[in-house]
C-alpha cells in the first residue's frame, strides 16, 4: 500500500460526488471498489481510478502500477457517460477481466521487439444532426503504423485520440502516454472526413501490452 499512499499524496482531494458516480460504473460491472482518498482500487490493488473537475472539463486519471498515470479530459456535462462508453471498456478488458468482445477489440500486432496486444474500444461518434459518419477507412493503419515505429520502453502504453470537424475544417488530437503526436495528428486531419455542414465528433482510446 506504501505506492497507493505516495500517489494520494501528489494529487489534490476533489468532489466527492463525483467519486460515488465513478464507483457507481464500476458497481455496474459487477466490482466492487474500494474508496483510497480520492482515488478507486479494486481488491485493494492498482490500477487506481478517479475523476475530477479541471478547469471546466472533467479528468479521469487512472494510475498505473509504476507510478505513471493516464489521463483522460472530456466536456463536463455527460463526461462520465462518454468515459463509460469509451475508455471505461478498454480499462474492464485490460485490468478488470471485464472483456465485452462487441465494444473491445482484442489484436496482436507484431513489432520487430516481439508481439503486442492492442486493446481498442469502441469509435464514438457525435453528430450535430441525422446519423453519424462512418470512420474514415484508413485511421485505424495510419494508427497501427504508428504503433509500429513508436519507442515502446515500457511494458504499457496508451493512445488517445479527438476528431471534431466543424464548418468542414477537422480539428484532431492526438496523445500517445499523454503526450501530443502533431505528425499523427496531421496524417489523420487529411483523412477523408465529411465536410458538410453538420458539425462531426469522434474520440477513441487504446492500450497497447506487451504480449
Amino acid at each position: 500500500m506504501s505506492h497507493v499512499k505516495r500517489v494520494m499524496t501528489e494529487i489534490s482531494p476533489d468532489d466527492s460526488a463525483l467519486q460515488d458516480r465513478l464507483a457507481d460504473l464500476l458497481r455496474a460491472e459487477r466490482l466492487a471498489p474500494q474508496r483510497r482518498g480520492d482515488w478507486l482500487l479494486i481488491d485493494d490493488a492498482f490500477p487506481a481510478l478517479r475523476a475530477h473537475l479541471d478547469q471546466g472539463a472533467l479528468r479521469v486519471e487512472l494510475a498505473l502500477y509504476d507510478g505513471r498515470v493516464i489521463r483522460e479530459r472530456f466536456a463536463a456535462q455527460d463526461g462520465l457517460m462518454a468515459f463509460s462508453d469509451g475508455p471505461l471498456r478498454v480499462f474492464l478488458s485490460a485490468f478488470w477481466e471485464r472483456h465485452n468482445p462487441g465494444l473491445v477489440a482484442r489484436e496482436v500486432w507484431k513489432r520487430v521487439d516481439g508481439p503486442w496486444l492492442a486493446i481498442t474500444g469502441p469509435y464514438l461518434r457525435q453528430v450535430s444532426s441525422g446519423e453519424a459518419a462512418p470512420v474514415p477507412y484508413r485511421l485505424f493503419g495510419l494508427v497501427r503504423d504508428f504503433v509500429r515505429e513508436a519507442a515502446l520502453d515500457d511494458d504499457l502504453h496508451w493512445l488517445s485520440m479527438q476528431v471534431s470537424v466543424v464548418e468542414g475544417q477537422a480539428h484532431v488530437a492526438v496523445q500517445f502516454d499523454n503526450v501530443e503526436q502533431p505528425e499523427l495528428a496531421d496524417a489523420l486531419r487529411a483523412l477523408d472526413w465529411p465536410r458538410d455542414a453538420r458539425t462531426h465528433a469522434m474520440r477513441n482510446f487504446m492500450l497497447l501490452a506487451r504480449s
